[in-house]
């Protein structure tokens, strides 16, 4: 699509949902002011050891942990996306700043990283199990998840960005992604699948199944791949898409998995014209995943301030997650799809507008992003309870949502 049709799809996307005052070019103050937010919380909210408050309350409310090491991860993810936004706009003093919380909160990340048993040249990031469940006992096992080794990756790859804002301070990153990549590969079973969790001690299969983690281990692949070229990390990324491929098909099911959507961004300019895992299969989930996400938005039957979100009771990271996927398969899918990626910049407009009614404006949490909006009453009662609850990741994934959108007006 040119980019004065794409201008042209913008500008009728944000009309059909902007107040009826608004300008055509009033979303691109809106989007500027909410990256600049949302980086702010993130980054005040980093301690001196270089970790995130994991989660507020607008009450105040104080909880039993502070962290998750996954989104930990899928913030740095995030905050590098940020870096180099502003670092392509020329604004380096603010691409210095993220760069230097990333370098910190790699800093907490690494004390993490540690070999599986027996396998010197495999990490894995470990996380105490208290960490992941707040009821667990302190001092219970430590895990390896999929996803936070992958999400591990992507952290330690972003403190090198795109621009001489973001110099490799750590040449020991490439390295050390490198061998958590091996722990990935070693998760993966012959048929392309991977294992979601290993306790410590221990290389038994947990029976626990992530929708997230084979998308985030895809994309961690892709990106080590485009750094060092080993066909090693390439070849399991389309073994474990082809899995993907093939039992969705076999099931019928295509749930919203918005990191499958964000590593096939990455892995089709790179995916051989001959390969396992055909962009003919993977052009088509896609689009059975897109059309899941938008008969999921709420549109025609949404209750006050709930108009554009992805979930019933106004959540905003299914929200935020489900538009970034959205915002990156417009990207790629082909010319023939014309008419569909037209309807995805719509929802995906109409979810970005509603992540931006949804953000804090103002006070001690603002640029954080709540669990949920208030309007709907119907809710139960534990998620009214929930619906001021700020987390790093619900603004993290609305950080990443406002910088794919903004780079596409």
């Amino acid at each position: 699509m040119s980019k004065i049709l794409l201008s042209l799809w913008w500008i009728f996307a944000w009309s059909a949902v902007a107040p009826a005052n608004a300008t055509a070019d009033a979303p691109s103050p809106a989007l500027t002011a909410a990256i600049a937010d949302a980086v702010d919380y993130l980054t005040r909210n980093q301690l001196p050891n270089g970790e995130f408050i994991y989660r507020r309350h607008l009450d105040a409310r104080q909880y039993p942990y502070k962290n998750n090491l996954l989104r930990h991860s899928g913030t740095v993810y995030a905050l590098g996306m940020a870096r180099d936004f502003y670092a392509r706009r020329g604004e380096v003093a603010a691409a210095q700043k993220i760069a230097a919380a990333i370098r910190h909160a790699n800093g907490y990340l690494r004390k993490f990283i540690a070999p599986v048993a027996g396998e010197k040249e495999i990490l894995a990031v470990w996380t105490p199990r208290e960490l992941l469940d707040e009821l667990a006992p302190r001092g219970s096992p430590v895990v390896a998840q999929l996803g936070g080794s992958a999400l591990g990756i992507l952290a330690l790859l972003a403190e090198t960005g795109a621009s001489d804002a973001a110099p490799d301070t750590a040449p020991e990153n490439l390295a050390t992604a490198q061998s958590l990549g091996r722990y990935l590969l070693s998760q993966q079973r012959a048929d392309g699948s991977f294992i979601a969790k290993i306790t410590a001690g221990s290389h038994r299969e947990d029976s626990f199944v992530s929708l997230y983690y084979p998308g985030q281990a895809l994309l961690a692949l892709v990106e080590l791949y485009r750094r060092d070229g080993d066909r090693r990390w390439l070849n399991a990324a389309i073994r474990g898409g082809k899995y993907l491929s093939l039992s969705r098909e076999l099931s019928g099911d295509y749930p919203p998995d918005h990191w499958l959507l964000i590593a096939g961004e990455r892995l089709l300019p790179v995916l051989p014209p001959v390969a396992l895992w055909t962009r003919a299969e993977f052009f088509r989930q896609t689009r059975k995943i897109c059309e899941v996400i938008l008969r999921a938005q709420l549109v025609d039957y949404a209750l006050a301030g709930e108009y554009g979100a992805m979930r019933i009771g106004g959540q905003t990271a299914p929200t935020a997650t489900m538009a970034e996927g959205l915002l990156a398969a417009i990207n790629y899918l082909p010319p023939a799809d014309a008419a569909l990626r037209a309807r995805l910049q719509l929802a995906a407009a109409r979810a970005v507008r509603f992540l931006l009614r949804a953000q804090i404006k103002t006070g001690a949490e603002r640029g954080g992003v709540p669990h949920s909006s208030t309007a709907d009453l119907l809710r139960a009662a534990p998620e009214r309870r929930r619906a001021g609850e700020i987390r790093i990741d619900y603004v993290q994934h609305a950080l990443s949502a406002f910088v794919r959108f903004a780079e596409m007006e």
